[in-house]
């Protein structure tokens, strides 16, 4: 006859503990500011590849074709995040404060497509260090939601 032992029972019980923990996470309330920061992800990322693309392309490292490409998807997602932003619940200074960001990156977006199409690499890497700034002012806009309390 063996006996047992509880480590057996160990990670049983570790993984209840944890199910439980990720549950409570999950389940956690957020603020409308928390859920609107999350739902304004898209319009980080865009900033982000679109600052790269001006960046690459000023120095003829992509193709101008993915710099256009990537502008006019660009300019879809600055769209549906505005249309999130006007239907949020969040306060009307963290709304108004995407909405100016948002604004201000489908501007710098069509300016970069057309310096691709006018081939003006300098103006090119201008806009990219505009993209750069409108970037920094989104991600400590996102951080300041995202610490707002429920």
């Amino acid at each position: 006859m063996q006996p047992t032992t509880p480590c057996r029972s160990r990670p049983a019980a570790m993984i209840t503990a944890i199910t439980v923990a990720l549950g409570l996470l999950c389940c956690q309330k957020q603020t409308p500011e928390q859920k609107l920061a999350q739902e304004m992800e898209a319009v980080g990322s865009w900033l982000a590849t679109l600052q790269m693309a001006g960046e690459k392309w000023s120095v003829n490292s992509v193709p101008g074709a993915f710099v256009r490409t990537s502008a006019e998807a660009a300019a879809r997602a600055f769209e549906k995040a505005e249309e999130a932003a006007a239907e949020s619940d969040a306060g009307p200074e963290a709304r108004e404060s995407f909405r100016q960001v948002i604004a201000a990156g489908k501007m710098e977006s069509g300016r970069l497509r057309r310096a691709v199409e006018a081939n003006d690499r300098s103006a090119a890497l201008s806009i990219a260090g505009r993209l750069k700034g409108l970037q920094a002012r989104f991600d400590a806009l996102r951080e300041r939601c995202e610490r707002s309390s429920p």
